[in-house]
């Protein structure tokens, strides 16, 4: 299933501690490389599931510090199974290739699986049926493609229930606060008015406007005018540029493959070719041994008798000679 050659594995047991973050129950797994701290953060909340790359930054709360040439997601495993909602997004992909894959330029419906490459991030909208077996697992698998190779993060997922059950319980406590508060009748004071100028938005292409969202700018601001159009056509060229690559790919696969059907049969015909003159040879020889055996034979088919080493030959001996072999 893997044509890449540079598979990665990252385990981040039960010495990376889960905690409570602005992002939800946070597990921050590092990997360290030519000086630098690469971090895969997984930050699950009571209504989605993210997992942040970033770089030098243990806290998750920066986006798109971790230039990435592909962020795809092939599979979310729970405790050895697929995740259901994961599974969800693959059969409900608005763009379906046939490579079961979640990408930055893959569509879902409702958008309840977003790779976004450009801020590191993957997201997928959780239910209460996928919280509840996230609280009741004890691993959790990402297997992703990142650049032109897998790399498979393992999450021990011990202490996240505890965790959770406080992020819970925190949840309710500012709900109940929230709730108090908007009782209290208070003396409603005016805001002043304030005039915020009026946005437009740069817009990419129709064929784009699932994978790329629009820019907001001020109307009367040309400079954010154009810094915004020029930000829509650089991720443009970006897809296509991506499309383009993996067109060719596929091309050079599917070359190959024609390449190696092409070899195969041509294996298979010439052993064919063999086996025929094989065949061929074999009868010329037993023609030529019947020719020098009933040679052999004719000087006493002419006496009337057939010696023994003349009877598988009998049949083209002379009518009324005898066969006077007794074995």
């Amino acid at each position: 299933m893997n044509p890449y050659n540079k598979d990665k594995t990252y385990d981040f047991g039960p010495e990376t501690n889960w905690h409570n973050s602005p992002l939800g129950i946070l597990k921050s797994g590092k990997h360290r490389r030519r000086g630098d701290d690469y971090y895969y953060h997984l930050a699950i909340n009571n209504q989605r599931l993210l997992l942040r790359l970033t770089l030098n930054d243990p806290t998750g709360l920066k986006t798109g510090s971790r230039p990435l040439k592909q962020l795809g997601i092939l599979d979310i495993i729970v405790d050895g199974q697929r995740l259901p909602q994961f599974q969800w997004c693959l059969e409900n992909r608005l763009n379906p290739v046939s490579f079961k894959i979640i990408k930055q330029d893959t569509r879902i419906k409702d958008n309840v699986c977003e790779s976004k490459i450009d801020q590191g991030e993957f997201l997928i909208k959780l239910d209460s049926a996928d919280i509840t077996a996230l609280k009741k697992s004890s691993s959790l698998q990402f297997i992703t493609r990142l650049g032109k190779h897998l790399t498979i993060l393992n999450y021990d997922m011990n202490g996240f229930a505890k965790n959770f059950k406080q992020y819970e319980t925190q949840l309710n406590d500012a709900h109940k606060k929230t709730s108090a508060t908007s009782h209290i009748k208070a003396r409603k004071i005016p805001t002043p008015i304030s005039r915020k100028p009026r946005n437009c938005y740069a817009k990419p292409p129709v064929e784009f406007s699932g994978s790329i969202k629009q820019i907001a700018y001020p109307c009367n601001d040309s400079a954010q005018q154009r810094q915004a159009r020029n930000n829509i056509r650089h991720k443009v060229n970006q897809l296509k540029a991506r499309k383009k690559e993996e067109q060719q790919r596929q091309a050079a696969q599917e070359k190959k493959r024609l390449a190696e059907l092409a070899a195969q049969r041509k294996r298979e015909e010439e052993k064919i070719k063999k086996q025929r003159l094989q065949k061929q040879r074999e009868l010329e020889f037993k023609k030529m041994k019947t020719r020098l055996w009933i040679a052999r034979c004719k000087k006493h088919w002419n006496n009337g008798v057939s010696p023994c080493f003349c009877r598988p030959y009998i049949s083209h001996a002379p009518a009324g000679t005898k066969d006077t072999c007794k074995k």
